[in-house]
Formats: structure tokens, C-alpha cells, sequence
């Protein structure tokens, strides 16, 4: 069941059965300033409640370092138990794994190239006790 909707220039996120799902807009250069933008907006989504978040990144061109810094950090990763997040390559998937273990995000974090594949990961770290936003 989906519950609730968002939309601003560069993402998009709903919830549906316990996790956060959020897209980019295509042809995206993500910076630090669009990811502050897009946490405040999440933790607002979010309602204070903690949940995973499934990221397809395949529309985005480029996530520069200082973005990428700050959502592994606490604050970038609030109310989050586990990003999962969908990629279109086995070599991106290898390139975002290296990147992860430098960042190393306070959640558990993985990359995926199978939307099923990484919805059933994210499902393990669902609040079965949160209320919908």
C-alpha cells in the first residue's frame, strides 16, 4: 500500500509497506546542496519514524564527494535503518561498493542492480511497529 507522495526539481519519494522510495530526476548532478535539500525533506516525509530507503540512483549522472560525505554521515543517514540502493551496472554496483566502504555509512548500505533483489534486503530493517507518515 502506498502511503503518502513528494515531489521537488530533482527527487521524488512516496512509502509503500514500510519503506522510504525515492528517484531522481534524470540527467542529475548531485550535489551537496541537493542532498541537504533532499534529507530535509525526507526527515519531514519520514514523520520521525525510522525506516529503510530504496534510492534509484540510475537516472543520476554524478554524486560529487561532499554530497556523497554527508549522506553517510548521522545526519545525512537520520530516521534510516538501511539504504538500499538501485543501480544499472554491475560496474557501477562495484564502483558504489568501493565508494560505500570509504564513506562507510552508519546504516547498513548496499548496492543493487534487481529492484526485487533490493526490496526484499530493505524489508529485513522495516519498523513493524511504525504507523504510516
Amino acid at each position: 500500500m502506498e502511503e503518502g507522495y513528494f515531489k521537488n526539481d530533482f527527487t521524488k519519494m512516496w512509502m509503500k509497506d514500510g519503506i522510504v522510495y525515492t528517484e531522481y530526476t534524470p540527467n542529475l548532478n548531485i550535489t551537496l546542496a541537493m542532498a541537504k535539500v533532499a534529507v530535509i525533506e525526507r526527515v519531514k516525509f519520514m514523520n520521525g519514524v525510522s525506516r529503510p530507503i530504496f534510492a534509484d540512483v540510475r537516472n543520476a549522472l554524478s554524486i560529487d564527494k561532499e554530497a556523497r560525505d554527508y549522506l553517510s554521515s548521522k545526519e545525512g543517514t537520520q530516521y534510516l535503518s538501511a539504504g538500499g540502493f538501485l543501480v544499472s551496472s554491475q560496474v557501477e554496483k562495484i564502483m558504489g561498493t568501493f565508494f560505500i566502504k570509504i564513506n562507510r555509512p552508519i546504516i547498513p548500505t548496499k548496492l543493487f542492480t534487481n529492484y526485487e533483489e533490493a526490496v526484499k534486503w530493505l524489508g529485513t530493517f522495516r519498523n513493524t511497529n511504525a504507523t504510516p507518515a
